[in-house]
């Protein structure tokens, strides 16, 4: 089993996901590509989220942090979906 590294984004950090396998032969098949959420930009991108109304937590955060390396990567795209759930107050601690 995989030990993820750690991360104030608790809601990623499993080191074994429940749909791996199939999430990867998916992401194969569709030519998909993955880039990692830098972990010295999550807290930039949820400070950047709650200056636009969005209060979330540090894995939403997270979500954002790795669309904005994935640009930076590659160059903006024409359409995205970013996954943001979960409340700023949880990550007020």
């Amino acid at each position: 089993e995989v030990s993820p590294s750690p991360t104030i984004a608790e809601g990623i950090a499993i080191g074994r996901p429940m749909r791996g396998q199939e999430i990867l032969a998916l992401a194969r098949k569709h030519d998909i590509r993955f880039v990692h959420a830098p972990e010295d930009q999550i807290l930039a991108a949820r400070a950047h989220l709650a200056r636009k109304g969005i209060y979330c937590e540090h894995t939403t955060a997270a979500n954002y942090a790795a669309y904005l390396e994935y640009c930076r990567l590659y160059g903006k795209t024409s359409d995205c979906l970013i996954t943001m759930c979960g409340a700023g107050l949880k990550s007020d601690h």
